[in-house]
């Protein structure tokens, strides 16, 4: 085999190598990130305090739902983190596992389909709280839309009594879904532009039009609004009618009207004579 050829497919094979390990290099393992313990085990908590406010409330398919979910947590918290405060954890367990026992006798009729779908509104809300912690925004704001209406549909079978017992998970949803759209919706919101209203009057603008203008005829007539009347005119006005040409003073006579009167061109085409304008 020739020098060359053998150059090349080793070239070749070195090439299809490397790009393989490059593709493989690309994608790399998901990483999920796991609460500490202490964080997890606030969580339990929390759900343990909203079943025994459920109990009280009498409310048995909500508070049953809190204990399940709260036994679940807490049993994988064991599984995770063995080391974490073993003896509060088992203590818990104990006393979780004895309350839900006696607890699931007090469902009734429709009470089991209940507290099944609040068992689904506490995983989407878990869920949602995570991915919104994440700064998985959009995904978050989904999965807590959908637990929004698994709640609302839990509250709708016995209205007079979910509304008030679920008030304080409904709010901690909306405020979360009302937080989520503010981040996501925050570029429409910011990039609208500012309006100032300025409540200064400065007049109107009125065109001065053909028809204001004075006519090229004998008779003039010249519009008040393009020269408006002054008051000394408005208040010598009512007496013009009662006073002859003989009783004005010398300096307020009125010109003899036959003299013709001074002209002056309204163009530089105009014509003095009044025949029109010169072409």
């Amino acid at each position: 085999m020739p020098l060359f050829r053998v150059i090349a497919l080793t070239l070749v094979a070195s090439f299809t190598i490397s790009a393989g390990v490059v593709v493989a290099q690309e994608v790399p393992d998901p990483v999920v990130e796991v609460p500490e313990p202490g964080t997890r085990w606030v969580c339990v908590y929390g759900w343990v305090q909203v079943g025994e406010k459920l109990v009280k409330a009498e409310q048995w398919p909500l508070a049953l739902g809190s204990f399940i979910e709260a036994e679940a947590q807490l049993k994988q918290l064991k599984a995770d983190a063995p080391g974490f405060e073993p003896e509060m954890v088992a203590y818990r367990l104990d006393w979780l596992a004895k309350e839900i026992g006696e607890m699931r006798g007090n469902l009734g009729g429709g009470d089991h389909d209940i507290m099944t779908k609040y068992l689904d509104f506490i995983e989407s809300f878990e869920q949602g709280q995570s991915e919104r912690f994440n700064n998985e925004f959009e995904k978050a704001y989904d999965t807590l839309t959908i637990a929004k209406v698994l709640l609302d549909e839990i509250i709708a079978e016995r209205p007079a009594e979910f509304e008030v017992a679920m008030e304080t998970q409904y709010d901690m949803l909306l405020d979360s879904l009302i937080w989520l759209d503010s981040q996501l919706n925050f570029k429409a919101s910011f990039s609208r532009k500012p309006v100032v209203v300025d409540t200064t009057d400065w007049g109107t603008t009125k065109f001065v039009m053909q028809s204001d203008m004075p006519a090229s005829e004998e008779t003039v007539v010249i519009s008040s609004r393009l020269f408006p009347l002054t008051q000394v005119d408005i208040a010598v006005a009512p007496f013009q009618s009662e006073l002859s040409d003989n009783d004005l003073p010398p300096e307020l006579e009125v010109e003899d009207e036959t003299e013709p009167r001074p002209t002056f061109r309204m163009s530089s085409k105009q014509d003095l004579n009044g025949e029109g304008d010169s072409q």
